[in-house]
């Protein structure tokens, strides 16, 4: 149990940290909402983008980009997938969808606009994030080409100690890894809020 969460918490601390660097790398014509001005999504009233909208105009920049269709993906948060899930569309329904959906952070078994779709609680934010309807409050959302970014990992060394204070042994480990921008024209991003 120890080392299944251990394993967890290194794929977290490596996801968290590939996604900040990717949205760093991701060029200002290509960027729908920046920190200082968020994009706005919402299912009514009269935002920037519905969460459909959002994916064609991610999809519109990759294309022009001459990006291949092949290979895209875009990451949201739990509350992009919610407004999505609230859409008049049978895109998520449970109807629609395959069994076992959301393993390591899959959102859907296919693909929404052309993009194989996912979830991550790991995406940066400003202020408290993409719920707050006002001020410099907003969580980045991804999209881009497996081209995009290269990254490696390594679990360099292990060791195994006698845990002081149980009858058991702790395994140790130093885990390596690093993350190289390729194709900037490969990546989108937005700063988005609720409307």
């Amino acid at each position: 149990m120890a080392s299944s969460r251990a394993g967890y918490k290194l794929a977290n601390g490596m996801d968290t940290n590939i996604l900040a660097y990717i949205d760093s790398q991701i060029p200002a014509a290509n960027q729908l909402g920046t920190e200082a001005s968020q994009a706005t999504i919402a299912n009514s009233g009269s935002p920037d983008y519905t969460p459909l909208s959002i994916l064609n105009r991610c999809k519109r920049l990759l294309d022009e980009a001459d990006v291949p269709e092949e290979g895209r993906w875009f990451v949201a948060d739990p509350f992009f997938w919610e407004l999505i899930g609230d859409e008049d569309s049978n895109l998520l329904s449970a109807d629609y969808a395959e069994k076992g959906i959301l393993r390591n952070g899959r959102v859907a078994d296919g693909n929404i606009r052309g993009f194989n779709v996912f979830m991550s609680n790991n995406l940066g934010t400003v202020g408290t994030g993409s719920t707050a309807t006002s001020g410099t409050n907003g969580t980045w959302l991804l999209a881009g080409h497996i081209s995009a970014v290269a990254s490696a990992e390594q679990i360099n060394k292990t060791e195994t100690y006698r845990d002081p204070d149980s009858f058991a042994d702790v395994v140790r480990g130093l885990h390596v890894f690093g993350r190289k921008a390729l194709r900037t024209e490969a990546l989108v991003g937005a700063n988005w809020r609720t409307a």
